[in-house]
């Protein structure tokens, strides 16, 4: 028998239900994110979250400047040097 502090391989599982609102899949958006949600439906498949990136910031390893640039068509334009 393992003791309280010890690992122990088993796996334990969920299953929460009478939750306050359940939502349709094409209702889920960002903030629902790290959030317990209710749902119901057939899952078929399922991928990572790729989130996007809207800004990015550069700094020169230098003198340590800053420079921001705008994500543009998905692509980063990174700065070739430093003013």
């Amino acid at each position: 028998m393992m003791g309280a502090d010890e690992n122990s391989d088993s796996i334990i599982q969920v299953r929460p239900y009478n939750l306050r609102k359940s939502y349709r899949i094409r209702e889920l958006d960002p903030t629902h994110i790290d959030k317990l949600v209710q749902m119901k439906g057939i899952i078929i498949r399922t991928s990572d979250v790729k989130p996007e990136m809207k800004e990015a910031c550069f700094r020169c390893a230098r003198c340590g400047k800053e420079e921001y640039k705008f994500i543009e068509r998905g692509k980063i334009t990174e700065p070739d040097i430093c003013d």
